[in-house]
């Protein structure tokens, strides 16, 4: 009986004690962080404008890219976590700053003579102020949705200068609830992505992590009304085109919430959902019935028999797409043939007698 007490006394200390730490980590948590609600476009790249002292900036030797969420600042002395709460839809406004490569591009890792070369990389023409390449996402914590945020050079005009601080912004419209935060790499500096004739293809790529100067995460909220809730996509309209705006979501997770899941996931195994409609799979014959001279809303072509041509632009993937549509689906259609090389990835010396010319 002793010994029963004694156990349960020490069980009942290491509950309070195991409580208590659990209460000072949540407290310490709730000291690190400050939550903040700003109704409408609060946080819009309109309503937190950039401070033009950031083309003027000291950044010493640091040269890795910053991102700043929501009008933060560079040097904000406040450490804590912001928590932005927001509804679906609602914008955000994300900004990256690159700074300049120091002398003999160290940020690159280049000598002086490739930096004579890297120096041939120019901008596209009318688009002065891009010099960097970035990939740029907004990453949910709990659900691994990935939000893509198309950035642009801002309208500054230091930003057409090659050795100048580099700004470049975008809005980013969350749908999902979850806690998202800013994930991104900068691939190329100094226009080396731009590898058109006569410059060189660059034969180093390492791409930098990008950094959120003030610790910032975004909690998105979608009540079970909400029209952008999982239960309620079959209330969507259908997509009339297929490059909507979405997010890249598990293939699994998708199908579990009751959603469509249209192609075949990536060698991730996610698939890409609009946020604001519904994409379809249409058949082959649908397909083609689309791509017929007569439909009712083609354009004026004078006699209905009058060919016309189509023109396909892409890689040997489009040549799949080709072939599956060509062949009414029945190219790569046997059991397993997902699963077969020329099917998923190198179909280069496969005969294919409707295509002539189809290596080229």
């Amino acid at each position: 009986m002793v010994l029963l007490l004694v156990m349960a006394a020490l069980l009942t200390a290491t509950w309070y004690i195991a409580a208590g730490l659990r209460r000072v980590y949540q407290e310490h948590r709730a000291a690190d962080t400050v939550t903040m609600h700003r109704p409408g476009n609060s946080y819009s790249c309109a309503e937190t404008q950039i401070d033009p002292a950031v083309f003027t900036h000291d950044f010493g030797n640091r040269t890795q890219p910053l991102a700043l969420v929501a009008g933060a600042l560079i040097d904000e002395q406040d450490k804590k976590v912001r928590i932005l709460r927001v509804e679906a839809g609602q914008a955000v406004c994300i900004r990256v700053v690159v700074p300049p490569a120091r002398p003999g591009n160290e940020a690159i890792g280049l000598d002086d003579k490739a930096s004579a070369v890297v120096e041939r990389h120019q901008p596209l023409a009318g688009h002065p102020g891009l010099w960097d390449s970035m990939m740029v996402d907004a990453v949910g914590a709990s659900t691994g949705i990935s939000v893509p945020v198309t950035m642009a050079a801002a309208p500054h005009m230091r930003m057409a200068e090659r050795r100048a601080v580099h700004v470049y912004e975008g809005e980013v419209r969350l749908y999902d609830a979850d806690v998202f935060a800013i994930s991104g790499v900068v691939e190329f500096r100094d226009a080396q992505w731009n590898y058109e004739p006569p410059t060189p293809v660059p034969t180093r790529y390492a791409p930098e992590p990008i950094h959120v100067a003030a610790p910032t995460v975004i909690r998105v909220a979608v009540p079970l009304e909400s029209r952008f809730h999982p239960r309620n996509y079959r209330a969507l309209p259908a997509c009339t085109r297929a490059d909507e705006p979405g997010r890249w979501v598990a293939a699994d997770a998708a199908a579990a919430d009751g959603r469509d899941v249209i192609g075949l996931p990536t060698y991730r195994g996610r698939v890409w959902l609009p946020f604001e409609c519904r994409l379809r799979e249409l058949s082959n014959s649908e397909f083609l019935r689309c791509l017929d001279s007569e439909r009712p809303h083609a354009p004026q072509r004078g006699s209905k028999t009058e060919a016309y041509t189509i023109h396909w632009f892409g890689d040997t993937g489009t040549r799949r797409a080709l072939k599956k549509i060509t062949s009414l689906g029945e190219w790569c259609s046997s059991n397993g043939a997902q699963y077969r090389q020329h099917c998923r990835c190198d179909d280069s010396g496969e005969i294919f007698p409707r295509f002539t010319g189809q290596n080229a």
